[in-house]
């Protein structure tokens, strides 16, 4: 039986390299993904009706995806912009645009808080600096420290007619710097040679060309690994009341339509076949009548009401529990058709939301801090100015922050500075160059002035 993760991990325990991921953690991932493609086995209901077993699907909202999503949404945005120096910016927004960056990258946290575990890995394509985006099923780490990811591999299969190829490249720290080790296997584990990529790379770069991103939260079921766990590991259980009861308010509609039920004469005998056939449309949901029912009736309606409010309300119930438990805070998915709330309510009810995204962010901006450093590294360049600012506007009420700032200002307890740096997300350097610009812009307007006095 074909089994990828096996197939490379012989090959990396044949190279020398311990394999630090278990088992039984590759076995949680793929537990992750099935909630996360909302296809998995607990959906398959298997109800004996009397005479045999049938089998149906269980309806779901798919929130795992949902949950993902809206995470890789407020982490990284169209708001969240990465500086560098003026004389670095062209070059680090030119090599993002290429890589398709902002696209990739928010698909990346997503998938990254599906499955525990991601990565950015930067490298040299014929010159051209790319960056690969990689999931947990591909991430090998090979030694650690303090949980922190020192050497590690990175696998990409590659699909061809006589079979697959796995690409593994491998990031060793040796005598202080980095060496980049690439090679192809087929899917046995033989060695391939190839000549469309360096062998053997020295980067003469004491941190390295990749960086791990994760749901910042502690991994619970292994207490000493250094992979991460799904942003919703710990409720499954949550999830499968909200599809119970969701599958459950499907089945209400189904069993409440209208049904019409007839007396056998209402049904017409064909003589020459013998068979009998109905009066009405054959695809009109109509049912014999069985002994016992009103005999003095021909036909007979029957309305089921629907318990719509039960429903919705066990719904939302559950689905704060979820989103509690999941770190959105209490009330953040609600079905409801009026749920029109201000601003200020909603980042009022999300402090919970707001504590977990300013978290999350603590990694993911040492991610791109270093992605950014490796990036002007390969480009033999280097930057202090690297500042990334992320998009706190829908959980935190930025206009406010903005007016306090200006008071301060107006109070003398905080000059422009502050300002810049706080609201609009610039580092101290860019503040102050920004400050310059705009008396230099001034000191302009005011020569012009008086010489038109002249």
């Amino acid at each position: 039986m074909y089994n990828k993760t096996q197939t490379i991990e012989d090959i990396l325990i044949n190279l020398g390299h311990n394999v630090l991921v278990t088992k039984c953690h590759r076995k949680r991932e793929k537990t992750w993904k099935d909630w996360y493609q909302g296809c998995n086995e607990w959906h398959n209901i298997n109800i004996y009706n009397g005479k045999s077993n049938i089998t149906r699907i269980r309806k779901t909202l798919n929130i795992c995806k949902k949950m993902c999503e809206d995470k890789a949404d407020l982490l990284l945005n169209e708001k969240v912009n990465i500086t560098v120096s003026e004389s670095n910016q062209a070059l680090l927004d030119n090599v993002l645009d290429i890589n398709n960056f902002w696209v990739q990258a928010n698909e990346l946290i997503e998938y990254t808080n599906a499955f525990g575990t991601g990565a950015f890995v930067e490298y040299l394509d014929n010159n051209e600096i790319s960056i690969d985006f990689v999931t947990a099923s591909n991430i090998y780490p090979l030694r650690t420290k303090n949980k922190q990811i020192i050497d590690c591999a990175f696998c990409t299969e590659i699909q061809q007619n006589k079979g697959k190829i796995y690409f593994i490249q491998r990031h060793l720290k040796q005598n202080g710097t980095y060496v980049i080790y690439n090679d192809f296997y087929d899917d046995k584990g033989n060695k391939i040679a190839n000549d469309t990529i360096k062998e053997v790379y020295y980067t003469k770069s004491p941190y390295p060309f990749f960086q791990i991103i994760r749901p910042n939260i502690a991994n619970n079921f292994d207490i000493t690994s250094c992979m991460g766990i799904s942003c919703f590991a710990n409720a499954i259980d949550d999830v499968k009341v909200v599809d119970n009861i969701y599958d459950s308010f499907d089945a209400e509609y189904n069993l409440s339509r209208k049904r019409v039920f007839v007396d056998d004469s209402m049904l017409n005998v064909d003589y020459e076949s013998g068979q009998t056939r109905p009066t009405f449309d054959p695809s009109d949901p109509i049912f014999q009548m069985f002994p016992g029912q009103d005999a003095n009736s021909k036909i007979q309606e029957i309305n089921s009401a629907i318990r719509y409010d039960a429903y919705i309300s066990g719904l939302n119930q559950a689905l704060d529990i979820l989103s509690e438990k999941c770190g959105f805070g209490k009330g953040y998915y609600k079905f409801d058709v009026d749920n029109t709330q201000t601003a200020t309510a909603i980042i009022s009810q999300n402090s919970k939301l707001f504590r977990r995204i300013k978290k999350d962010e603590i990694i993911l901006e040492k991610a791109l801090t270093d992605m950014v450093k490796s990036i002007l590294f390969l480009a033999g360049r280097k930057d202090e100015e690297i500042s990334v600012s992320f998009d706190d506007s829908i959980i935190e009420d930025t206009e406010a922050l903005a007016k306090r700032k200006l008071l301060e200002i107006s109070a003398e307890i905080d000059d422009a500075v502050g300002y810049w740096t706080e609201v609009k997300g610039l580092t101290k350097e860019q503040a102050i160059e920004k400050m310059t610009e705009i008396e230099n812009r001034k000191g302009l307007t005011e020569e012009t002035d008086i010489g038109s006095d002249v």
